[in-house]
């Protein structure tokens, strides 16, 4: 992750909770939590006992060595973080399954590897089950989201995420914003 998607997530979080968004915080997709620390941390400074859920199958073609859930576990405990909340299992079965009944803050970033099909239908899945969710006020953030006429500098890699998202707002009040995040853009809505 870059510093800018960084700075990002983290002043999103931080106004979530100046304007006491009500409901749980969620990733979907997490692999070894560079992002959730970013949000776990803001909770245990701001909210103390708060704990991010964290959805995700922990398994990854492209670590094939690695105890991706330990590798998570591990990172969050060398930062002195809480202990992330772990739902673990295929989006498909754990959502809407395992949801929360109202979330406040969501982050979307289940990039299946470029299989472009597959990723947007994911991307969808989790959208049509999450954005009712949503409190008014309520962050829900996008990783990948590349707009070529908005991003500065960004690459597209993960195309199915602005499809789905594009698909999806198109009769929605909320409108997706662009993030500059260097070589990495993402995109957010407010829930209206």
């Amino acid at each position: 992750h870059t510093v800018e998607q960084r700075i990002n997530f983290s002043l999103l979080a931080m106004c979530n909770l100046v304007y006491k968004v009500p409901g749980e915080w969620a990733e979907f997709g997490c692999y070894n939590g560079q992002s959730a620390m970013v949000f776990q941390k803001v909770l245990d400074r701001y909210k103390p006992g708060s704990k991010i859920m964290l959805f995700d199958s922990f398994t990854a073609k492209y670590a094939l060595n690695d105890d991706i859930k330990q590798n998570l576990l591990s990172n969050f405990k060398k930062q002195g973080l809480a202990e992330p909340l772990l739902i673990e299992g295929n989006f498909f079965d754990t959502v809407p399954a395992q949801l929360a009944d109202q979330f406040s803050l969501v982050h979307i970033d289940c990039g299946v590897g470029g299989d472009q099909v597959l990723h947007r239908k994911l991307v969808e899945h989790l959208l049509h089950h999450v954005y009712f969710r949503l409190s008014k006020g309520a962050v829900l953030l996008f990783m990948d989201y590349h707009d070529p006429i908005s991003t500065f500098k960004g690459v597209p890699i993960n195309p199915g995420v602005k499809a789905a998202c594009d698909l999806f707002f198109k009769d929605k009040p909320e409108k997706v914003f662009t993030l500059y995040g260097n070589q990495y853009s993402h995109g957010y809505i407010i829930k209206m």
